[in-house]
């Protein structure tokens, strides 16, 4: 019996099994819920999952423009518009210029023909286009005159003269302000005014 009780003590006790049922259970419960959550997070475009060419799947990256969007994962944004992207296509457009905005004759005798002109140049990287022929709009006066446009298209850096030519006769005197409407596919000034101010005496 002494030897029996000896050999007892001094036998280890087994070792504790690895791992415990009620353990795997919890953690494969863990393992379903974190993946479900980030297929949520895909499925409402809060998480996207960029193509790496160097590996696989890539890093997973929160929309930064989803407001209260948290980040899931430390990744290295790619930008989505390449540096200077914006400038050249600013560069890339149409843009009408011209050399004056405003005209005044000053003082004009009645029947005497006057004659102005203003140029207009593209100034942008593409075609420019006026879209239909400049009329006037009188702000002041009577009697406008029909716009005369040498070109109704312009290339990058060509110009063109728009002429106007008119007169006053008796009845006609006094101030007159006529405004050139020219509207073109400039995306920043779709629709240009010129003036044009005179005083018939």
């Amino acid at each position: 019996m002494k030897l029996y009780a000896i050999i007892q003590r001094q036998t280890p006790e087994p070792a504790t099994r690895a791992s415990d049922p009620g353990q795997q259970s919890l953690r494969l419960l863990w393992a379903l819920t974190l993946a479900s959550l980030l297929l949520l997070l895909t499925q409402f475009g809060l998480v996207t999952w960029p193509y790496d060419p160097q590996g696989f799947p890539g890093d997973y990256v929160v929309r930064p423009d989803v407001e209260g969007a948290t980040p899931v994962q430390s990744a290295a944004v790619r930008p989505s518009v390449p540096d200077g992207a914006s400038n050249a296509t600013s560069a890339s457009a149409p843009g009408l210029k011209v050399d004056r905005e405003r005209i005044d004759l000053g003082d004009v005798k009645l029947n005497q023909v006057v004659g102005v002109a203003f140029t207009l140049t593209n100034a942008g990287g593409q075609p420019l286009r006026i879209q239909e022929p400049p009329y006037i709009e009188v702000l002041e006066g009577c009697c406008p005159p029909d716009p005369v446009v040498g070109a109704m298209t312009l290339n990058p850096g060509q110009s063109t003269q728009l002429s106007l030519q008119f007169m006053m006769h008796e009845g006609m005197g006094g101030k007159h302000l006529f405004r050139v409407h020219v509207k073109s596919d400039d995306p920043n000034q779709p629709d240009r005014t010129l003036d044009v101010v005179s005083n018939w005496v």
